[in-house]
């Protein structure tokens, strides 16, 4: 798990970096760089304040950026977000696909999870992404974004599930769709914990609920 962890660090840095074979500074460069500073002063805002109590206005001052720049770049706070969730994906996706190649397939469930919750509750970013789900649950835009997403991730849990009863690990007759959808909700769960409760100890946690995972479905295979 701590590999997934690791991955999930190295592909978040190249999603948040721009590398071109040239030492010449290009103007796609410089877009990726003014687009990077909305979206980490976005970032800041949303937890520092939440979604509806930031204006662009604050985006601007924060990023340093004049409200003509921003708006070239994101038109509202919604597109904001639905580039924070598509960044997400783009960083989770690709990282959980190679789960796909483990020999043991139940373990990669739990290691699915487990780095889900690590990823998204680091400090402050579960506030974040509280105020995105909120978002979705209003926004349609935002939720299909949001839904687009967790199919995706589902879509691999799935699959390392179904390996899972290939192999004997889980029951043959385990509903693979609800299954899913409730270890997703797990990790949904966590976001709301952490983020009313900062106190709280997730690290210390995790083992249990890795436990707990691994019992309830190898126990259905009773």
């Amino acid at each position: 798990m701590v590999l997934i962890d690791t991955r999930l660090n190295l592909k978040e840095k190249s999603e948040r970096s721009f590398s071109m074979p040239t030492h010449v500074i290009s103007t796609d460069e410089r877009r990726f760089e003014k687009r990077r500073a909305i979206l980490d002063a976005a970032r800041r805002c949303f937890i520092r304040h939440g979604f509806d109590a930031t204006g662009m206005a604050e985006i601007c001052e924060v990023s340093g950026m004049s409200p003509g720049a921003l708006y070239r770049y994101f038109p509202s706070k919604s597109a904001i977000i639905l580039a924070i969730v598509d960044e997400a994906g783009k960083v989770l996706l690709p990282v959980y696909e190679e789960l796909l190649e483990s020999s043991d397939p139940l373990e990669s469930v739990i290691g699915f999870v487990l780095s889900s919750i690590r990823y998204v509750c680091r400090p402050v970013e579960g506030r974040l992404w509280l105020e995105i789900a909120a978002q979705a649950s209003r926004n349609d835009e935002i939720r299909r974004a949001w839904l687009l997403v967790d199919r995706q991730m589902r879509s691999i849990l799935k699959r390392l599930l179904h390996a899972s009863m290939q192999q004997g690990q889980v029951s043959p007759g385990l509903d693979l769709e609800t299954c899913s959808i409730w270890l997703n909700a797990l990790i949904d769960g966590a976001i709301a914990r952490k983020a009313v409760d900062p106190a709280f100890d997730l690290e210390s946690t995790l083992g249990a609920l890795a436990d707990g995972i691994r019992s309830t479905l190898s126990s259905s295979r009773a």
